[in-house]
């Protein structure tokens, strides 16, 4: 039995390499009853569809097959062609859907739920077909794994104040206009507001937001009532502070491994913490910056590998709306694709996942590390700010105004707490936002599949902004 499993696992391996793909047999293996075969499959099937794996950011139903790529790579063209057409993924999952038993139907819907990009697609030939009830069905597995997804949610930056001094953070200029920190009652009534509008996970972000004078007592609060949260965090935290973290059971820390930090004394608290953290069963993340095309990924490879560090998230620095940050300029984002397929041949010898934690542009990418990472759901889920109506990553910081996210920085003139909700609130900056996501990185966007419907962005929506005011 074992031996038949190995042997479809390798089957399932080496159909992505094959032209063309197998993909009705990986639509039997994702069907199948063997989750781990089923999970294989998934991935695979992933590699091979850009348009299923890459989720929509707006509705666009242009046809793939009208589209001429200029300076796009072949392989983005060849994978994509075909969609929406009879004998495509989507097509082939449905008639699968057809002939399946009924007791398994309500299970492989959830694994298709799992198709960011295929979603729409899926609903629309289900309805064709004459099946609204698995339509509906499928709308529902769709909503319920968005909701575990992406819950309710908002970012807290405490305070902006950092031990260190990154010439390329992204919040560089803010700690200077915000030296205060928010006051601990004013955290706690925010936290309450929050939580009274369906905010169920809270991120900590900064600034180092270890260094807010009531991190602890906030942390207590959060667990009282009753929310999630996740941190960011550049791993120079106190004793006190790590075993408060840990006794309030984060979903995950992502630790930022900095050039300051790794060229001082520093180094020592920060690698202690991260394997306190493990021990404890905290799950982290690596975070890593490249700077220059010529970085060495192999001490970051080697530090998650020797601190027992499953994941590393990478990005290259990108613009804050200031402007007064380092960062690379968006000619040069090309230089930095084979750095990441450096880091990602390292990492995959230990073992070691790499995400990116911010977009990239996927025709910059050695075609197998592109598939890698739009399998991964780098490419997806690096930049989901236009969801929960755009309020998804917003950021609120020590003076209560609030951002769309990290990148897009520019500060609302209100409190947060006189809008509704969320929603509300992230109102003030839809359509700009909106405007950013359609607007194309590169000359090649205009003819690439991926475009329309921004299934790729290119790279943080920054790029495509100005300095500017507060938004009120």
């Amino acid at each position: 039995m074992m031996m038949d499993a190995l042997a479809a696992s390798m089957k399932i391996r080496k159909a992505v390499e094959l032209n063309p793909a197998p993909t009705g047999e990986l639509v039997d293996f994702l069907s199948g009853a063997d989750e781990a075969l089923a999970n294989e499959a998934f991935r695979a099937l992933l590699r091979l569809n850009p348009l299923a794996a890459l989720q929509e950011r707006w509705t666009n139903d242009s046809p793939v097959t009208g589209l001429r790529g200029e300076g796009v790579p072949d392989w983005i063209m060849e994978s994509c062609g075909g969609w929406g057409e009879d004998g495509d993924l989507t097509d082939l999952l449905v008639a699968k859907l057809g002939r399946m038993d009924q007791s398994r139907v309500n299970g492989f819907l959830e694994r298709l739920a799992g198709f960011d990009g295929a979603k729409r697609e899926l609903y629309k030939r289900l309805r064709r077909k004459g099946r609204p009830g698995l339509a509906g069905k499928f709308a529902r597995a769709v909503s319920a794994r968005s909701g575990r997804q992406y819950p309710g949610q908002i970012s807290i930056s405490p305070t902006m104040f950092c031990q260190l001094h990154c010439e390329y953070c992204v919040s560089a200029g803010i700690d200077e206009e915000l030296s205060s920190e928010i006051p601990l009652d004013t955290m706690f009534d925010l936290l309450g507001w929050a939580r009274e509008r369906g905010v169920r996970r809270i991120g900590f972000t900064g600034g180092e937001p270890t260094t807010y004078s009531g991190f602890t007592s906030v942390l207590e609060k959060i667990g009282e009532l009753g929310l999630e949260f996740f941190m960011a965090t550049n791993g120079l935290i106190p004793a006190e502070k790590m075993e408060a973290i840990i006794n309030a059971r984060p979903l995950c820390v992502t630790m930022h491994l900095t050039p300051e930090v790794m060229e001082s004394g520093s180094i020592r608290a920060f690698t202690h913490n991260a394997r306190r953290f493990r021990e404890a069963g905290v799950y982290v993340i690596l975070r890593c910056n490249f700077t220059s095309a010529d970085d060495d990924p192999a001490p970051f490879v080697r530090f998650a590998h020797e601190a027992g560090i499953h994941e590393i998230r990478v990005a290259v620095p990108v613009p804050n709306e200031n402007r007064v940050n380092t960062f690379i300029p968006q000619g040069s984002l090309s230089d930095f694709g084979l750095l990441l397929s450096g880091l990602v041949d390292m990492a995959a010898a230990k073992r070691v996942a790499v995400m990116l934690s911010k977009p990239f542009p996927i025709c910059k990418l050695p075609e197998d590390k592109a598939r890698y990472f739009i399998a991964n759901g780098s490419m997806s889920n690096s930049c989901p700010v236009h969801l929960a109506g755009f309020s998804n990553n917003l950021i609120v910081y020590s003076d209560l105004t609030f951002s769309p996210c990290l990148g897009l920085n520019v500060r609302s003139e209100k409190d947060i707490r006189q809008f509704r909700g969320t929603r509300q609130a992230a109102r003030v900056f839809k359509g700009r936002v909106k405007s950013f996501i359609r607007k194309p990185l590169l000359a090649e966007c205009g003819g690439c599949p991926l475009y329309p419907g921004g299934r790729c962005i290119g790279a943080c929506l920054s790029y495509r902004d100005a300095p500017g005011a507060k938004v009120s």
